[in-house]
């Protein structure tokens, strides 16, 4: 099969800056490379790094589109109007290069399909100039709904929404019951820890062999509820018995101190040595985290769609402490989790989950039993079978 696969304008392709829709995509394309099924062209932004890294693959083309230097310093300035002015004209100069390559080369013409992933916005005008092909969009995020513009005509440009929740499913159909619509959960895959390095991190964090090491993973924004985990932590009555690790950064693969970091950096002031930031971590380094850490916290406040964050806790085994926000409840159980109401008592509730599983580690332990579990629904293996099902069309092998 001919497959196109256009991505936005945020991370480039290969992920060398991370990303959840980058890395699930990079799944696809690793596979691809040892199945030699199909023939991928994959439209990105332009990076030096990603362009080294895209030398590696036999199976898949990537074709760049240079950056608009200029727009994306003032995309950076993150001043709300002119930021998002600058977000449109790039991608108009993005989509319409991207047209005008595929029209020009017979090869991409003539593929299969063209997959927009987590781009719904490209829709109307590749469906304009490509009238009979088969458009899929693979959607991350609640962008079409009843408040997004154009989403009807969106809708009707593409032949199939594959979406990575019910959750968003459900935000899609309220527009247009006539959608295509079907749900792919995310997957992950783990890698086996280092031991050594796992043990470097207790012993860094850990003020004690006796404490539990928390950790919260994921961008440091407020919509992801880092500061309700502070919050948590002053109210709970046993503090000396963990520490707690913040995993992650503002900016994808950036160590970038804007006043949200340093808001919680002066939250966990005068906590010491409980608290920990690492900034930016690398993919292939996260293993060694997770296996160190006791208990996940993942407080989000906004509707997380299908947080990776969630479901790598499950697949090394990490209970979790989350909230009941957008696909989240179709992720984990009461077997592998604790799942909490986003109210103004969340804070107070967090901190008595946490004082409960500090002092009870016979349940901490039936818990990480549970989430290894239930990770097995959202493992890598099961991600590809059905992203070939639900994407590919193709029906897996008896």
């Amino acid at each position: 099969m001919n497959i196109v696969i256009i991505t936005s304008i945020m991370l480039p392709m290969p992920p060398v800056k991370g990303g959840a829709v980058q890395n699930l995509i990079k799944f696809f394309l690793d596979d691809n490379e040892k199945t030699n099924e199909n023939t991928v062209h994959v439209f990105s932004f332009y990076d030096y790094e990603a362009e080294m890294q895209a030398s590696e693959y036999r199976m898949t083309t990537f074709h760049y589109i240079k950056n608009t230097t200029f727009l994306e310093k003032i995309q950076e300035l993150n001043i709300s109007k002119v930021s998002r002015a600058a977000v449109l004209i790039r991608e108009k100069i993005y989509i319409d290069n991207v047209i005008k390559c595929i029209d020009a080369n017979d090869e991409l013409k003539n593929c299969d399909i063209i997959l927009l992933e987590n781009c719904p916005q490209f829709a109307i005008k590749i469906r304009k100039k490509f009238l009979s092909k088969k458009i899929y969009c693979h959607l991350h995020n609640d962008y079409i709904n009843l408040n997004s513009r154009n989403a009807i005509s969106i809708i009707q440009s593409l032949d199939k929404i594959i979406c990575v929740s019910d959750y968003i499913g459900r935000q899609v159909l309220s527009v247009s019951k006539k959608a295509n619509v079907v749900t792919l959960h995310n997957g992950v895959s783990i890698r086996k820890p280092d031991k050594r390095k796992v043990e470097l991190i207790r012993n860094k964090y850990k003020t004690s062999q006796n404490e539990n090491l928390v950790i919260f993973t994921g961008r440091l924004i407020p919509d992801k509820g880092a500061h309700v985990l502070l919050e948590a932590y002053s109210k709970m009555r046993n503090k000396d018995k963990c520490s707690i690790l913040f995993l992650g950064s503002q900016l994808y693969g950036k160590n970038v101190e804007d006043e949200y970091l340093k808001k919680l950096r002066e939250m966990s002031r005068m906590y010491g040595e409980h608290i920990h930031f690492t900034g930016y971590v690398p993919y292939e380094e996260i293993s060694n985290y997770y296996t160190a850490a006791d208990v996940g916290v993942m407080p989000s406040l906004w509707e997380d769609p299908c947080p990776l964050t969630v479901i790598e806790c499950l697949r090394y085994g990490v209970p979790v402490i989350t909230t009941d926000s957008g696909g989240i409840p179709e992720i984990v159980d009461e077997s592998c989790s604790v799942i909490l109401n986003r109210d103004n008592m969340l804070s107070q509730k967090l901190a008595d989950c946490l004082d409960k599983l500090m002092n009870n580690k016979d349940i901490v332990k039936k818990m990480s039993s549970a989430a290894l579990k239930r990770s097995e629904s959202f493992s890598d293996e099961s991600y590809l079978r059905n992203f070939k099902l639900l994407v590919l069309d193709i029906k897996p092998t008896e």
